[in-house]
């Protein structure tokens, strides 16, 4: 936690008895809510992209196809009536913001910002990939992109190409990442869910085709020394 030892008691014991607080639901939902807002602004985000991030929806609309917080925004909704998180989030984010004035919006343009780093060399566009919901089972892999980590993504379909590409190549897609050497590596489950000891992962080079991303089976195959 970044706070000092005497915030830290203000929070957690009441200053007139120096006693520990009794449970309060409702409080315990504030400090949460603007330690989430701190955070955000220590990572220097903006509001609308920590309303996306608490909820993709609310910035796109309801046919976005993008989720994040979905079981926490089904059961509060069910519990108070609204997404609770979500107001009180952004209500912490306006006090600060109102105390620290607000984050510049172009801040990544000539910096050293994530949202640079996260495009592939040669593209101008963030990359996603994604697997279904279908347990231990293979399934076809999905790629999105975007001009910006924050959206609106778009679907480029199946990234992989020739044979076993319908169930990507018998794995289910876990993460996309560079090499110190600037390689884009495919990282991917193979379950076997008789003998889970002899469990695989797959690794797989990426490659650039236009401003895509194309993944092909390679029985063997050796990373840029």
């Amino acid at each position: 936690m970044l706070c000092n030892h005497n915030i830290y008691l203000k929070n957690v014991f009441d200053p007139q008895s120096m006693t520990p607080f009794a449970w309060d639901e409702d409080r315990r939902a504030v400090l949460r809510a603007e330690l989430d807002a701190y955070y955000a602004r220590l990572y220097g985000l903006t509001r609308n992209e920590l309303r996306y991030i608490l909820d993709p929806q609310d910035v796109y609309g309801p046919d976005f196809p993008g989720e994040t917080f979905r079981v926490l925004k089904d059961n509060e909704t069910a519990k108070y009536g609204e997404y609770r998180t979500r107001r009180l989030v952004l209500e912490a984010w306006d006090r600060l913001e109102s105390t620290l004035g607000p984050i510049d919006p172009n801040r990544f343009i000539n910096g050293d910002g994530f949202a640079q780093r996260n495009c592939p060399p040669g593209t101008e566009k963030s990359n996603l990939m994604s697997s279904s919901t279908t347990g231990w089972m293979s399934n076809q892999a999905r790629l999105w992109s975007a001009d910006s980590i924050f959206g609106r993504w778009r679907s480029d379909g199946n990234p992989c190409i020739g044979a076993g590409r319908g169930v990507t190549f018998d794995t289910q897609s876990t993460s996309l990442f560079y090499t110190a050497q600037g390689q884009l590596i495919y990282c991917g489950d193979r379950w076997n869910s008789e003998a889970l000891d002899d469990s695989r992962y797959v690794w797989l080079p990426v490659q650039l085709n236009g401003e895509r991303l194309e993944i092909a089976w390679k029985e063997h195959w050796q990373p840029l020394a």
